[in-house]
């Protein structure tokens, strides 16, 4: 994130993982109509989701030096359950990355393809 000093490195990576380690809430999306988005909104989503993506790799990134760092398998994980748990949240995660990542390529898509129209009817004189 071209954060130098370690001091504020340490405490973004503290608050980032408090933040991915609370539970999920659907709660916390607002119900929205079908087809009821305007291009500015669009905007706005599409903006936060990257926003969001790059604080969830920050925590894939943490996910994925820690157990690079352990010494003493036992002192990491306390239990098999444990790892299970890691290893199914980890398959759903690349699920749903899988999953998103289709998605945001088909939202790509339809937007190259409205942009091309609305490009080729600019470029059109005005026969009048």
């Amino acid at each position: 994130m071209g954060i130098t000093q370690v001091g504020v490195r340490t405490k973004i990576l503290d608050a980032v993982r408090e933040v991915h380690k609370k539970e999920w809430d659907v709660g916390s999306l607002q119900a929205m109509e079908k087809h009821s988005l305007r291009a500015s909104e669009m905007t706005v989503i599409l903006a936060n989701v990257s926003k969001h993506l790059t604080f969830i790799r920050s925590s894939g990134l943490i996910c994925t030096e820690a157990p690079e760092h352990v010494n003493e398998p036992l002192e990491f994980l306390q239990d098999v359950t444990e790892a299970e748990g890691m290893e199914l949240f980890s398959k759903e995660a690349v699920e749903g990355v899988q999953s998103l990542s289709e998605e945001l390529n088909t939202v790509k898509t339809h937007i190259s393809k409205i942009k091309a129209k609305v490009s080729n009817n600019s470029a059109r004189p005005d026969c009048r």
